[in-house]
């Protein structure tokens, strides 16, 4: 039996247990680097419609973090803590550790609906920040898209009509101020 233990200054040592933990993790690790945050979500089959038409994909195990990218997957709903870089510079982003530091906090949601796609991001921090984002379209791949920055304290949505099997958030920064606040 396979036996890791992963190391995360954040959330501090866990260790995974039998072959298929092992499997997975060291397959992350091979993939998205040592700093890949697995949590729970396995493996599976993920099928999105879009005007009435069906679309599937099978999604291997995904890490939430991995380095300064978040993983969303269609049905995702989960929280990671944000440490702000200085002066506007990418900021570090981890899954919650033991104790969760609320003011360090974003709530991401990404639900599916009759009219299409829904990205919700609640901004626990006393930041305002912006990110980039990428979408896994059926038969594009990944595409960049717009978004828009997150008042500090408030709630943002994002929505689509397109079929998103994925989101790739990546480059969380702070704003210095109000002001800068728009979508791109």
């Amino acid at each position: 039996m396979c036996s890791l233990q992963v190391q995360n200054e954040h959330t501090g040592t866990r260790a995974l247990h039998g072959s298929r933990a092992c499997r997975e993790r060291l397959n992350l690790i091979d993939r998205f680097g040592a700093g890949a945050e697995v949590g729970d979500r396995p493996a599976r089959t993920l099928i999105v419609s879009s005007q009435g038409k069906p679309y599937q994909t099978q999604q291997p195990a995904l890490p939430f973090v991995a380095g300064d990218n978040i993983i969303v997957v269609a049905g995702d709903e989960f929280d990671v803590e944000v440490d702000w870089g200085a002066n506007g510079a990418p900021a570090h982003v981890s899954l919650p550790g033991a104790t969760p530091r609320p003011d360090h906090t974003v709530h991401i949601s990404f639900t599916q609906s009759d009219t299409g796609f829904m990205l919700s991001l609640k901004n626990g921090t006393g930041s305002t920040f912006k990110y980039d984002a990428r979408m896994e379209l059926p038969e594009h791949g990944l595409v960049a898209t717009s978004a828009c920055a997150v008042g500090a304290g408030i709630s943002a949505f994002e929505m689509w009509s397109d079929p998103i099997f994925k989101l790739v958030l990546s480059n969380l920064r702070a704003l210095p101020d109000r002001s800068s606040i728009s979508c791109n």
